[in-house]
């Protein structure tokens, strides 16, 4: 019996062959066995990243199986076992064809296409999931009526885009961003919202957001009583804890740990540029794809 080991990146491979047998186990978990004579053929397929020998074999039941062994580049008990199974079992090597004759005869795919398409789907979901909030804002279309009593007392319209009536507190909190050039400064304001019946150590459950206002626009929003936003609390959403500390610690006051979070936008419609940046991301995976997808014929 020959034994072979080797690596594929941090995947470790061991092999062994004899005069009946072929086994192999791939990482810790997958294992093949079968009977040398119920191997149907071989292939080894060279690209720019990796080697990888295809086996196809029969399994107890008679029905045709794949295995597919990676091996990074420079190794050599990869190659001997190579070797050692053109000396076996050469007259079932598919090597003296070209790649697509080879695959064809296998009935499979280039595993390095089927690489390049997993690798776009698992990229575009990723980047999906980063505008998760932001999309499905995109597509709430509808747009509701509320007061600060109903989102207090967790009465939630069908729609995340409000109009919400209510009385601003002057006990405000300004957060600065900069770049680390400082060339470009954001603020935020957060303003606490309550009913017209509020008194100093009641609960305060709702917060405003709005960007970068004057001093003249903040003493104008601590006149009005009606706001239109978009209610922030799907996904990660929210006020950060650190704000909510700020205003428990600075202000002494009575604040849920997650206070319902509205950005004032002014707009019944909100987030439409996402579905640009989503698109754009789209078009930029798919024409990466398309080059890799090229790269492997």
């Amino acid at each position: 019996m020959k034994e072979f080991r080797f690596n594929y990146l941090t995947m470790s491979i061991k092999v062994t062959i004899d005069d009946f047998n072929f086994a192999a186990q791939v990482g810790p978990i997958r294992k093949y066995r079968f009977a040398l004579s119920d191997l149907v053929n071989y292939y080894l397929l060279v690209n720019a990243q990796y080697y990888v020998l295809m086996i196809t074999y029969l399994n107890e039941k008679g029905k045709t199986k794949k295995l597919m062994i990676y091996s990074q580049y420079n190794e050599p008990k990869f190659k001997e076992l190579n070797e050692e199974l053109d000396a076996r079992c050469g007259s079932k090597s598919l090597n003296h064809l070209d790649k697509k004759e080879a695959l064809k005869v296998m009935k499979t795919s280039n595993p390095a296409k089927k690489g390049a398409v997993m690798g776009g789907i698992i990229l575009f979901v990723i980047f999906s999931l980063g505008f998760y909030p932001k999309l499905l804002h995109y597509f709430d279309f509808g747009f509701d009526t509320v007061t600060v009593d109903d989102i207090a007392s967790g009465k939630f319209p069908s729609s995340h885009n409000v109009k919400i009536s209510g009385h601003p507190l002057s006990q405000a909190m300004e957060s600065t961003v900069s770049s680390d050039n400082s060339s470009s400064v954001s603020k935020t304001v957060y303003v606490p919202l309550v009913n017209e019946s509020w008194q100093e150590g009641n609960p305060v459950k709702v917060m405003l957001e709005f960007d970068d206002i004057s001093e003249d626009e903040y003493n104008g929003i601590l006149e009005q009583t009606e706001f239109v936003g978009v209610i922030r609390n799907i996904g990660w959403e929210g006020m950060k804890s650190k704000y909510v500390d700020f205003f428990k610690s600075h202000f002494s006051m009575n604040m849920p740990a997650t206070p319902v979070l509205i950005e004032v936008t002014g707009k019944e419609h909100n987030d439409g540029w996402v579905i640009y940046a989503w698109g754009g991301v789209l078009v930029f995976l798919g024409f990466i794809l398309f080059i890799g997808y090229q790269k492997t014929k």
